[in-house]
Protein backbone atom coordinates (compact mmCIF):
# COMPACT_ATOMS: atom_id res chain seq x y z
CA UNK A 1 0.00 0.00 0.00
CA UNK A 2 2.65 2.38 0.97
CA UNK A 3 4.33 2.19 -2.76
CA UNK A 4 1.09 3.11 -4.19
CA UNK A 5 0.40 5.65 -1.93
CA UNK A 6 3.91 7.44 -2.05
CA UNK A 7 4.32 6.49 -5.54
CA UNK A 8 3.34 9.93 -7.11
CA UNK A 9 5.73 12.08 -4.67
CA UNK A 10 8.36 9.38 -5.47
CA UNK A 11 8.05 10.52 -8.80
CA UNK A 12 9.09 13.67 -8.80
CA UNK A 13 12.13 13.01 -6.64
CA UNK A 14 13.15 9.77 -7.91
CA UNK A 15 15.67 9.08 -10.79
CA UNK A 16 14.32 7.11 -13.89
CA UNK A 17 16.15 4.10 -12.87
CA UNK A 18 14.88 3.96 -9.40
CA UNK A 19 11.34 4.08 -10.47
CA UNK A 20 12.07 1.57 -13.42
CA UNK A 21 13.80 -0.80 -10.35
CA UNK A 22 12.15 -4.29 -9.94
CA UNK A 23 8.64 -4.04 -7.23
CA UNK A 24 11.02 -5.94 -4.81
CA UNK A 25 13.50 -3.20 -4.76
CA UNK A 26 10.77 -0.59 -4.51
CA UNK A 27 9.59 -2.10 -1.62
CA UNK A 28 13.00 -2.28 -0.21
CA UNK A 29 13.33 1.35 -0.88
CA UNK A 30 10.67 2.57 0.83
CA UNK A 31 10.98 0.34 4.14
CA UNK A 32 14.29 1.27 5.19
CA UNK A 33 15.51 5.00 6.05
CA UNK A 34 16.55 6.51 2.71
CA UNK A 35 20.47 5.98 3.19
CA UNK A 36 20.87 3.97 6.09
CA UNK A 37 23.08 1.08 6.30
CA UNK A 38 20.36 -1.34 6.25
CA UNK A 39 19.05 -0.27 3.03
CA UNK A 40 22.39 0.32 1.24
CA UNK A 41 23.06 -3.93 2.02
CA UNK A 42 19.48 -4.90 1.55
CA UNK A 43 19.60 -3.00 -2.26
CA UNK A 44 22.89 -4.46 -2.66
CA UNK A 45 21.72 -8.26 -2.14
CA UNK A 46 18.41 -7.97 -4.36
CA UNK A 47 19.61 -5.86 -7.20
CA UNK A 48 22.68 -8.97 -7.15
CA UNK A 49 18.98 -11.58 -7.03
CA UNK A 50 17.09 -9.92 -9.53
CA UNK A 51 20.28 -9.74 -11.97
CA UNK A 52 20.69 -13.68 -11.00
CA UNK A 53 17.66 -14.20 -11.70
CA UNK A 54 17.00 -12.03 -14.78
CA UNK A 55 14.10 -10.01 -13.24
CA UNK A 56 13.97 -6.71 -15.09
CA UNK A 57 10.29 -5.38 -14.98
CA UNK A 58 7.20 -6.13 -12.51
CA UNK A 59 5.99 -8.83 -14.59
CA UNK A 60 9.10 -10.70 -13.50
CA UNK A 61 8.19 -12.86 -10.26
CA UNK A 62 9.27 -15.56 -8.43
CA UNK A 63 7.82 -18.86 -9.90
CA UNK A 64 7.71 -21.30 -7.27
CA UNK A 65 8.25 -20.79 -3.21
CA UNK A 66 11.65 -23.06 -3.89
CA UNK A 67 13.17 -19.84 -5.72
CA UNK A 68 12.30 -18.33 -2.25
CA UNK A 69 14.08 -21.24 -0.27
CA UNK A 70 16.95 -20.09 -2.76
CA UNK A 71 16.64 -16.73 -2.08
CA UNK A 72 16.43 -17.17 1.83
CA UNK A 73 19.53 -19.41 1.26
CA UNK A 74 21.60 -17.06 -0.68
CA UNK A 75 20.67 -14.46 1.73
CA UNK A 76 22.59 -16.56 4.57
CA UNK A 77 25.73 -17.13 2.24
CA UNK A 78 25.88 -13.73 0.92
CA UNK A 79 25.65 -12.46 4.76
CA UNK A 80 28.94 -15.15 5.93
CA UNK A 81 30.74 -13.96 2.83
CA UNK A 82 29.87 -9.95 3.92
CA UNK A 83 31.28 -10.96 7.49
CA UNK A 84 34.52 -11.68 6.07
CA UNK A 85 34.83 -9.26 3.64
CA UNK A 86 33.56 -5.85 5.01
CA UNK A 87 33.54 -6.92 8.81
CA UNK A 88 32.87 -3.21 9.32
CA UNK A 89 29.80 -2.93 7.32
CA UNK A 90 28.46 -6.09 9.32
CA UNK A 91 29.99 -4.79 12.65
CA UNK A 92 27.74 -0.86 11.93
CA UNK A 93 24.95 -3.39 10.91
CA UNK A 94 24.99 -5.47 14.38
CA UNK A 95 25.68 -2.05 16.62
CA UNK A 96 22.62 -0.58 15.23
CA UNK A 97 20.46 -3.34 16.45
CA UNK A 98 22.02 -3.50 19.37
CA UNK A 99 23.93 -6.68 19.04
CA UNK A 100 27.74 -7.55 18.77
CA UNK A 101 28.91 -9.25 15.93
CA UNK A 102 30.50 -12.74 17.01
Amino acid sequence: MRLIREAPHQASTASRAELMAHPILRIARLKYSEGSIEQTQVLRFLNAQCIKQRFESEEDCFTSDLVLAQWTRDAREWASNTLEAEPEVCEELFSRSGRKST
